[in-house]
């Protein structure tokens, strides 16, 4: 079966199906489509499958009236753990169930999560900005929308053939000897990457090349009885992302559905393609290397057990390396990281023979210079970040009405008596995730 035949039945922008036996199917259709392609891909010319990773999806090209014709491209890669054959897969899992371990328990202390019902609970979010927006334009301040006032902070990668080595701190995860081996697993899940980034961008495959890479870990607690999908998306606004890489840590084995979707960036009317939008089933440690030129979205995702249930992933967004972000100030190390009151406080308890040693004149120099830099307390910065998210849902990108950054619905799921189709009651919410 040739990947352009991957198709669903139904291309539901909310799924709205309640019939559980059709919902169901529906899953494992596009679940053994993926799988089929995957076995097809193994032996297709195209993509040179001499490599535990492979192009998910063949180039279609469409014809239509007066000669006229189409492409549509699919650069979207894609690594199996669980068919990855090399030395490291063993090594590989010991390194997502450290970074596992690490990254739920930095959940469980910073509980960053969304407004209930949502799932989603930010671990590691770059939209949570340790430092205050700075508007460069300040005539413009009132027509410029709240994303648009920063740009996500970058950590530099450096990429030496396959070697991967953080330079910078990555926001929100301090660069310590306590998570020393946290940022080593990080490269080691970065590395496994790396060949599939080199078909999307290009750069040097034997010398240092050095990537600014924005990382982000979340992870949706799916509850008993819950739905949850997505909305159409790319990555970033303002920050010119090139390519995007998801690795799942996680999925619950239990979890339904959930598979990512594609569409090309420019496509056709529906009546001159059958199916332009293309599908991929992850699972644990499955790995997805895509241009960020393609909007995606996750499908619904389904729990009808009576246990919470996971998907844990680690994202990585490369900037365009021909539209770099300005680094001379704004690099973590550069930015104070903590806010007003708690630097007040930090300045205060430096004393000398019992006594406090700053004078107070000197404290009140050095926040009148840093002000201008940090929020006055942790709540300040959740709360614009909240504001950001509110102005997002009611903004478009202007081609495609493809939403900035990645929304979700969720549905709850009652099961009345045996016999009786299953109904849903819609909570529909719209959070920024």
């Amino acid at each position: 079966m040739a990947a352009s035949n991957i198709t669903a039945k139904k291309d539901d922008e909310q799924p709205d199906d309640e019939d559980n036996m059709e919902w169901l199917y529906k899953t494992k259709e596009i679940a053994e489509l993926c799988n089929q392609h995957r076995w097809d891909c193994e032996t297709c010319a195209d993509c040179g499958y001499d490599h535990p990773y492979y192009h998910a999806f063949h180039t279609k090209t469409v014809y239509y009236g007066d000669d006229g014709s189409m492409r549509l491209q699919y650069p979207v890669w894609i690594l199996d753990g669980k068919y990855d054959s090399s030395d490291s897969t063993s090594s590989c899992s010991t390194t997502t169930e450290a970074l596992l371990d690490d990254f739920y328990e930095l959940n469980n202390e910073r509980r960053d999560f969304h407004a209930h019902p949502s799932p989603v609970e930010d671990i590691i979010d770059p939209d949570l900005l340790i430092y205050r927006p700075q508007i460069a334009d300040a005539e413009r301040e009132e027509e410029m929308s709240l994303r648009d006032q920063y740009q996500w902070i970058p950590s530099d990668f450096r990429v030496n053939r396959n070697e991967v080595h953080i330079e910078t701190p990555i926001c929100h995860l301090p660069m310590n000897e306590k998570y020393e081996n946290t940022y080593r697993n990080i490269e080691i899940i970065f590395e496994k990457l790396v060949p599939m980034f080199r078909k999307i961008m290009s750069f040097n495959e034997n010398g240092d090349t050095r990537l600014q890479v924005v990382v982000k870990v979340q992870s949706y607690n799916i509850k008993p009885g819950m739905k949850y999908s997505g909305r159409w998306h790319t990555e970033g606004r303002t920050e010119n992302i090139q390519a995007v890489g998801v690795y799942y840590l996680y999925i619950d084995d239990e979890l339904e559905g959930g598979a990512l979707k594609f569409r090309p960036a420019v496509s056709p009317k529906p009546y001159y393609v059958k199916e332009a939008n293309r599908y991929l089933m992850p699972e644990t440690d499955t790995a997805v290397v895509f241009s960020n030129d393609i909007p995606h979205r996750f499908c619904s995702i389904r729990n009808t057990t009576s246990n919470l249930l996971r998907r844990t992933f680690l994202n990585f967004f490369i900037v365009d390396r021909q539209s770099p972000i300005p680094t001379n100030e704004l690099c973590v190390n550069n930015l104070p990281l903590v806010s007003y009151d708690q630097c007040l406080n930090l300045l205060k308890s430096i004393t000398l023979n019992e006594a406090q040693h700053l004078p107070d004149l000197v404290i009140e120099r050095i926040l009148l210079y840093l002000t201008k830099y940090i929020w006055q307390t942790e709540t300040d910065a959740k709360d614009f970040r909240q504001r950001v998210r509110q102005e997002m849902v009611k903004q478009r990108a202007g081609w495609s009405g493809i939403d900035y950054g990645n929304f979700g619905d969720v549905k709850f799921i009652n099961k009345p008596k045996s016999g009786v189709k299953w109904m849903t009651v819609l909570v529909t919410i719209i959070q920024n995730i």
